[in-house]
């Protein structure tokens, strides 16, 4: 077997090892969810114009990370009374492990700035995200 077909496997094994982890699939399935419902709250208000989706996209991304950041002020206010050393750097450690929840709005944000550049119509685009969403957190 060529050395590139072994480290290509070796490769994926790790990746689904790592992405299998719970705190990641938490994350994922965090991050996804609000990102639907965003979508739809957005449209709700009627906002289809490419400018409005672009609007959109940024209101997410900033959710997203607000999110991942309060979510890990929470664990590590949950983890306050244990016995473990408490510093900035092990403060700082949890609160960017939450990453996985910002990439999970990633496929939502990417779809919301294709229309508002241009790259497919605005119309029901609510529709292909809560498809794509949907597949991700059933995949």
């Amino acid at each position: 077997m060529p050395h590139s077909t072994l480290r290509l496997r070796q490769s994926a094994r790790v990746l689904r090892h790592w992405a299998a982890r719970p705190h990641v699939l938490f994350c994922g399935v965090y991050g996804a969810v609000p990102a639907s419902s965003m979508v739809a709250a957005l449209t709700e208000q009627g906002a289809t114009a490419p400018a409005d989706r672009l609007s959109s996209a940024k209101w997410l991304a900033v959710t997203a990370v607000a999110s991942a950041l309060a979510y890990g002020y929470a664990r590590l206010i949950a983890r306050r009374g244990d016995q473990t050393v408490h510093g900035v750097r092990a403060a700082t450690r949890l609160l960017l492990s939450e990453w996985p929840l910002v990439l999970a709005t990633a496929p939502t944000l990417v779809l919301l700035c294709g229309v508002a550049w241009g790259w497919w119509p605005s119309r029901a685009i609510e529709d292909v995200v809560f498809a794509v969403n949907v597949v991700l957190l059933f995949a």
